[in-house]
């Protein structure tokens, strides 16, 4: 996993949820993490193969990724 997920994870954790840093193992968040980015991952990809992307340039599929996963601009 690279360093850009582990420095989001944490700070989903941290915003979303800080007590499970107390109540889940180092095994369970690593693969907690691994799994949560990977299915980030996976579906960006789908997103852009479905051909979201043939009309739009860089700038604008950005917005659509982010309004697919339903984050705020």
């Amino acid at each position: 996993m690279n360093e850009r997920i582990n420095e989001l994870f944490g700070q989903a954790l941290d915003q979303a949820v800080p007590e499970t840093w107390t109540t889940l193992n180092p095994t369970q968040l690593s693969k907690l993490k691994e799994k949560f980015a990977e299915l980030i991952v996976r579906d960006c990809c789908d997103f852009i193969e479905a051909g979201h992307h043939s009309m739009v340039d860089r700038l604008s599929l950005s917005t659509y990724i982010k309004k697919h996963f339903g984050v705020e601009e």
